[in-house]
């Protein structure tokens, strides 16, 4: 007959090798973490970057064609102004329907 201690060790043997997979995958996600953040401050680094050039006269045409890519600075342009009246007739949310 089976000692108890003989399942605890085998059950202890078998947890042990489904610990060393999650804990291998934990490690792998916190280095993405790590890169990741790493990438965000490059980012920011970038944008201020472009936004000196733009500054310094640079149209962003110009840096597209030297190889600069487009940063999201860059891109958000609204389509059509807040304040444009909706296709009722009413004034746009938020605007004073006074002036």
């Amino acid at each position: 007959m089976a000692q108890k201690n003989d399942f605890a060790k085998r059950a202890e043997d078998l947890l042990a090798a489904r610990r060393d997979a999650v804990q291998h995958l934990g490690e792998l996600l916190e280095q993405k973490w790590v890169q990741e953040a790493a990438l965000a401050k490059i980012d920011g680094q970038i944008e201020s970057a472009v936004a000196k050039c733009l500054s310094a006269g640079w149209k962003p045409a110009e840096l597209s064609e030297i190889g600069v890519p487009r940063t999201g600075k860059r891109r958000a342009r609204p389509d059509k102004p807040a304040s444009a009246p909706t296709a009722s007739g009413t004034p746009a949310a938020g605007e004073n329907p006074n002036n």
